[in-house]
């Protein structure tokens, strides 16, 4: 567990939704960002619980915010207040698009190659 004893969590390197560019912006804004899951409209932030594994590329982080109870033991989702999440979770937008963003504490992030 992180020096701060936040919960851990992991997004896994994906060229269209967690690049290492995306890992370093997340590095240096202390924020992550993200838009609806798995085709839903309403903006939200999505992890994996728990540390990166040593095997995979991807961002490892800690956040203080208290995610969603959504119904997946594995999953951690975080979503705007007007759409019953947490009131830390900011709303930001960018062009037309709407996005959930929580303030975190990078741990490590891990990319073999580039974006």
């Amino acid at each position: 567990m992180p020096a701060n004893s936040n919960p851990q969590y992991h997004r896994l390197a994906n060229p269209r939704t967690q690049t290492q560019k995306d890992a370093k912006m997340q590095n240096r804004t202390k924020e992550m960002w993200g838009r609806g899951n798995f085709g839903s409209m309403l903006p939200s932030v999505a992890a994996w619980l728990g540390p990166l594994a040593e095997t995979r590329e991807g961002t490892e982080f800690s956040t203080a915010i208290p995610y969603a109870r959504n119904g997946d033991p594995a999953w951690a989702i975080w979503y705007l207040p007007e759409h019953g999440g947490h009131p830390d979770v900011n709303k930001r937008e960018v062009g037309a698009h709407t996005y959930a963003s929580v303030k975190i504490e990078p741990i490590k992030n891990r990319y073999r190659c580039k974006p």
